[in-house]
């Protein structure tokens, strides 16, 4: 267990097995707009979390980066890249 984050490895490594693999990928429009609608909101200083329970025995991810965060797609992608 980390001292810093109170995590496990196990627990960090499920979590980037989850964002890695295509099919636990919360894609399309329709996905990220039922998310923003119904899903439970986290603020944070640099980042906000959506959560809603998983239709499916495996939960999905996906990550939205504003235009005003960042006006480059190229910025963009590899800011996503990096958060998957």
């Amino acid at each position: 267990m980390s001292a810093a984050s109170g995590t496990t490895s196990a627990a960090l490594t499920a979590t980037v097995a989850i964002g890695s693999n295509q099919r636990h990928r919360l894609r399309g429009a329709p996905a990220f707009a039922g998310l923003f609608q119904a899903g439970r909101r986290l603020n944070g200083a640099h980042l906000q979390l959506l959560a809603s329970p998983a239709e499916r025995s495996v939960g999905r991810v996906g990550f939205v980066i504003g235009k005003k965060l960042l006006a480059g797609a190229v910025e963009r992608n590899y800011l996503r890249r990096l958060l998957r």
